[in-house]
């Protein structure tokens, strides 16, 4: 009796090598107030068939317009518009209701998905730093529950030394938070002291870094600050060539 030897291998298994699915694509423009991050993310948004979404810790309130860079709403829409472009998250809460970097994080990926559907680019624009990494790096954040008898207390002490001197603290007890807290934003600084007093570690060492589920171009803008005091929109015009591989593909008829 004879056997046949049976022969396996990759010459006999017809298959195909499948590529990964590409990433939808977002476009982040970062920079200071009055650096022109508004005026780029409206040409952009123009240009490439995008939808702004505001990552602005101020602009989120109502009647905060002042002071905040806010772009100036379009009459006649339901939706904030701006020259014609449509933004989000602006004009989403009250001055004195809370708002987490938690909260903006899922509320930022909602947008993004929502303007990707609608086959959109979506373009994050705005100045708090912390907002702009909790999209763009997907930040595990920390899971502190507010403690409100520690914030009236760094409240009264803002109150009597001024909101230098809090972000003077947070900055002693977190070095990295300088580069990623809002020097300007109480309720930012208020909540990153909350979180590290209460941990007793670092805020900025509680954020964990996870998968991004997009790909992002991020363009940072940073003028001379005689040419942000004097002249806010001489930097409205920057060059849109880098950006032109991310035109979305156009929506079937």
């Amino acid at each position: 009796m004879s056997i046949t030897p049976f022969r396996f291998g990759f010459n006999h298994i017809p298959f195909r090598m499948s590529k990964p699915a590409a990433k939808p694509k977002i476009i982040a423009v970062v920079g200071p107030t009055a650096s022109g991050k508004t005026a780029l993310a409206i040409r952009l948004a123009k240009e490439l068939r995008g939808e702004i979404i505001s990552a602005d810790s101020r602009q989120i309130y109502r009647d905060m317009d002042i002071g905040t860079a806010k772009p100036v709403r379009d009459s006649g829409h339901k939706y904030f518009f701006s020259e014609g472009v449509r933004h989000h998250l602006l004009d989403i809460r009250k001055p004195d209701e809370p708002y987490t970097v938690a909260e903006f994080q899922r509320d930022a990926f909602a947008t993004v998905k929502d303007v990707l559907k609608r086959k959109k680019l979506p373009i994050l624009a705005g100045g708090t730093g912390l907002y702009v990494q909790a999209v763009t790096e997907n930040l595990e954040l920390p899971d502190v529950p507010p403690d409100e008898i520690l914030r009236k207390k760094l409240n009264a002490r803002m109150a009597r030394e001024g909101l230098d001197a809090l972000f003077s603290e947070l900055v002693r007890l977190d070095p990295e938070a300088e580069y990623v807290v809002d020097p300007r934003n109480p309720r930012r600084i208020i909540r990153a002291l909350e979180v590290a007093l209460s941990t007793g570690r670092p805020f900025t060492s509680q954020r964990q870094k996870r998968p991004v589920p997009f790909s992002v171009l991020k363009l940072g803008l940073q003028p001379p600050k005689e040419v942000r005091r004097s002249k806010p929109s001489a930097t409205a015009k920057p060059p849109l060539a880098c950006a032109a591989r991310y035109r979305p593909p156009r929506p079937k008829d």
